[in-house]
């Protein structure tokens, strides 16, 4: 896996930790796993105001 600049039409990965159903009374959800998300970059743009990318 290559770590670098994100650019139109890379496709991105991630991982996520999965919660059980979020309990109101203890205020958080039990870890019942991982997911791995892949994506394809469509659109990029930069706001120059907050320096900062958004990618879609």
């Amino acid at each position: 896996m290559e770590v670098g600049d994100v650019c139109l039409g890379d496709v991105v990965l991630f991982r996520q930790k999965v919660y059980e159903k979020f309990n109101k009374v203890t205020r958080h959800g039990r870890v019942i796993g991982n997911r791995t998300v892949a994506g394809r970059v469509v659109k990029e743009s930069y706001g120059a105001a907050k320096q900062q990318h958004t990618f879609t």
